[in-house]
């Protein structure tokens, strides 16, 4: 849930990452899905609630929890040019089905990198 009072509640505040499963180093870990937008800047969603990202993405998309202060960090590392908050599911928004997932799973458990 998003915070809205001071730097200690928004410290507090999570929201909900699209995410996968990236190998690094040979370790899996999550990795946010930023998005590229028309114009060709990084957008990552961010929703403040978990039914508010399956609404919009489907419930089979991967995600992670993280602290709102962590996501905002994101921006500062140049990963990200801006975030959105509980974005409107736009036609043509790509969305992960139960046989990516697997597929994903499968490609993960024997360490290998995502195809993108």
């Amino acid at each position: 849930m998003m915070a809205s009072g001071g730097p200690a509640e928004r410290q507090k505040a999570v929201v909900f990452v699209p995410a996968r499963v990236e190998v690094f180093d040979g370790r899996k870990q999550p990795a946010a899905e930023v998005r590229q937008r028309p114009d060709g800047t990084r957008e990552l969603p961010v929703f403040s609630s978990l039914g508010r990202l399956v609404q919009t993405l489907g419930r089979h998309q991967p995600w992670v929890a993280l602290p709102l202060e962590t996501v905002r960090e994101m921006l500062g590392g140049g990963e990200v040019d801006r975030l959105a908050l509980d974005p409107a599911g736009a036609p043509g928004t790509w969305r992960w089905t139960g046989e990516d997932f697997e597929t994903s799973r499968g490609k993960h458990a024997a360490g290998t990198e995502r195809d993108t």
